[in-house]
């Protein structure tokens, strides 16, 4: 399946949004990487992509706040993409189509992408803030896959499958040390096959 398919069209607006977003992103990343998160002020941040400082803080509350966003594979956006998926797809189907969709912003930027999880690594509250941010979309990604595991957003196994799913940005960090020079698309892959058994049905 091409990364296009079922991929609603972005407006101008929309996309222009997205963009400075990322170019916010990865201009944090690279001053982190080169003075450290804790001595990097929002003021550097904004300074180097030439925007105010009331724009910034449109888009991001915190400079925690760009963590979230260097996180490519998008939780939010996974959520929404499951959801929105064919009803008659089950749930490693749902998943392959939305890695497919997202595959084209994992490989934009290997290095950073790189660099991110080396950071990850590296600071206790930058790994906190991905894990709340999972933890707070566990009831979402419950009710997007409960209707391909037959069974109710609530239940102990929907919930289970939620978290694990949300997770599976842990193969990146494989990726990131691993000296193998495969894809991270590959690595996200493999980690929801392990994830197979649990998307069968019971009974």
């Amino acid at each position: 399946m091409a990364p296009s398919e079922d991929r609603p069209k972005e407006s101008l607006v929309a996309r222009k949004q997205r963009r400075l977003r990322q170019e916010l992103a990865l201009t944090a990343l690279k001053l982190f990487t080169e003075q450290g998160y804790d001595k990097t002020t929002v003021e550097e941040i904004v300074d180097r992509v030439e925007i105010s400082m009331s724009s910034f803080y449109r888009f991001f509350p915190s400079k925690g706040d760009l963590i979230l966003e260097l996180h490519h594979i998008g939780s939010r956006d996974l959520v929404r993409v499951i959801a929105e998926r064919p009803p008659g797809e089950n749930l490693a189907e749902a998943l392959e189509a939305a890695l497919a969709q997202q595959q084209d912003e994992l490989q934009q930027d290997l290095a950073a992408l790189r660099q991110f999880e080396e950071l990850l690594a590296e600071n206790p509250e930058l790994r906190g803030r991905l894990l709340a941010e999972q933890y707070g979309l566990r009831d979402s990604m419950a009710e997007a896959v409960a209707p391909r595991l037959g069974a109710s957003p609530g239940d102990l196994r929907c919930q289970v499958v939620a978290i694990a799913i949300l997770s599976a940005h842990l193969a990146l960090d494989f990726w990131s040390t691993g000296s193998d020079s495969g894809q991270p698309v590959d690595a996200i892959r493999s980690a929801y096959r392990v994830l197979e058994p649990l998307f069968t049905q019971p009974g």
